[in-house]
């Protein structure tokens, strides 16, 4: 709910900053700076320190530094947690062309409408089911702590490849 960040730096800052300790530098590190600003709609603030940005844009440049430097598997914290309707759309959205764009993505959520609809039905009915199984087994529920998302994401992991098979 509360993004992190460092608050005195610039939204540029903070990502050139990231990219440095992805090992980005030179040109490299100005692209990768631009297509997370462009990626993340974060245009006009990219200039204003993080402290007095809303929480839509705190959310944003927190997405746009996990980006900084092309990841091809994300792995998401409650992305849309506290965010009003239009900037819960807006990062949906940016998700959503994330997965088009052959990201894998994991997420977690409370909200079931946050999940949208899997383009593999059966994909979704399986990762329900395993979920339901490991979750009502071992009394976890993913997303109350990373060490239970991981458990829970490691027991579904040969399901998904069984699928791919």
């Amino acid at each position: 709910e509360n993004a992190p960040g460092y608050a005195d730096m610039t939204v540029y800052g903070f990502l050139g900053f990231v990219a440095e300790l992805r090992g980005l530098t030179g040109a490299a590190k100005k692209k990768a700076i631009g297509r997370a600003v462009e990626t993340c709609f974060l245009e006009g603030v990219v200039h204003q320190t993080v402290d007095t940005l809303s929480k839509g844009y705190k959310h944003r440049t927190c997405l746009a530094q996990a980006l900084i430097h092309d990841p091809e598997v994300l792995i998401l914290d409650e992305p849309m947690s506290g965010l009003d309707p239009l900037a819960r759309a807006l990062v949906k959205g940016l998700l959503r062309d994330l997965r088009r764009a052959g990201r894998t993505l994991f997420f977690t959520s409370h909200a079931l409408a946050d999940l949208g609809r899997a383009d593999d039905a059966r994909l979704q009915e399986v990762l329900r089911a395993r979920t339901e199984d490991f979750t009502h087994e071992r009394g976890l529920v993913p997303g109350k702590s990373w060490a239970a998302w991981a458990r829970a994401l490691g027991h579904l992991l040969p399901a998904l490849d069984a699928l791919v098979d």
